[in-house]
């Protein structure tokens, strides 16, 4: 009897991270929100650690973390920019290894400094007038709601943000 020796296949695998944001923008003293997830061939990844690293405008590192998938393979961050951070496009990179393989993404978001100035255009004027107005009364889910009007973060475009751009008009980057 001839014994053949087959090689063993084994099936690829595919580790795969994702990361985004809440919102596409933040404002000055807004809490800025990060979650994704880890998966291999589509199966969450548990309790395995993942980098995050988010750099400024100039590519410096500001927020550097470590945190740690849960049962459903997810992971989240929520921190503030210093005091004092530019505004510009953030960069925010996430990375993770697992069963001898690397998985890596990343995604942007826009860091307005000045309160009040929700186009971004550098100066608080009567466009961000218009657009606050324009979304007052709204809420997540409703027509109007414009998430970069809610200069209050409470999820309601109310008098408070009416006040806050109000408060700032005029006022420059």
């Amino acid at each position: 009897m001839i014994l053949t020796t087959l090689p063993v296949l084994h099936a690829s695998s595919t580790l795969t991270i994702t990361v985004e944001t809440s919102k596409p923008s933040y404002y000055a003293g807004q809490t800025v929100h990060v979650y994704g997830n880890l998966t291999s061939n589509g199966s969450a990844v548990q309790l395995v650690p993942v980098a995050l690293e988010v750099q400024d405008p100039n590519g410096t590192a500001i927020v550097v973390r470590t945190l740690l998938t849960d049962t459903a393979g997810t992971y989240n961050l929520t921190f503030k920019l210093p005091s004092g951070a530019m505004g510009g496009i953030y960069t925010l990179y996430v990375s993770s290894a697992y069963m001898e393989q690397n998985a890596t993404n990343s995604t942007t978001f826009e860091f307005i400094a000045l309160l009040g100035d929700v186009n971004g255009d550098g100066i608080v004027d009567i466009y961000d007038v218009v657009t606050v107005a324009t979304a007052f009364g709204s809420y997540p889910g409703h027509p109007k709601w414009n998430p970069d009007a809610d200069l209050v973060p409470d999820s309601i475009i109310d008098i408070f943000d009416i006040v806050t751009v109000a408060k700032n008009f005029g006022m420059t980057s």
